[in-house]
């Protein structure tokens, strides 16, 4: 819940200009269409295998998480 509070708390505030949201849980969509409601864009990543079917209809050109994995660095 706290990522849904924080990315409308700062659509509030104007602190950004698009959202991206790495979950996809249709839960969020709540948040996400008060933050779009104030003129911000989101952007949903998410794994093909998690996310839902309301998420993937909405957001159909969602970015697959496992098509970026090759990409992403993990430093440990």
């Amino acid at each position: 819940i706290a990522i849904a509070v924080d990315m409308v708390s700062a659509a509030y505030g104007n602190s950004f200009d698009v959202a991206i949201l790495m979950a996809g849980d249709a839960d969020y969509l709540l948040p996400v269409h008060k933050v779009q409601e104030l003129g911000k864009s989101v952007e949903i990543v998410a794994q093909s295998r998690n996310v839902s079917s309301d998420i993937a209809k909405e957001f159909p050109d969602y970015l697959r998480l496992e098509a970026i994995r090759p990409e992403i660095i993990l430093r440990r």
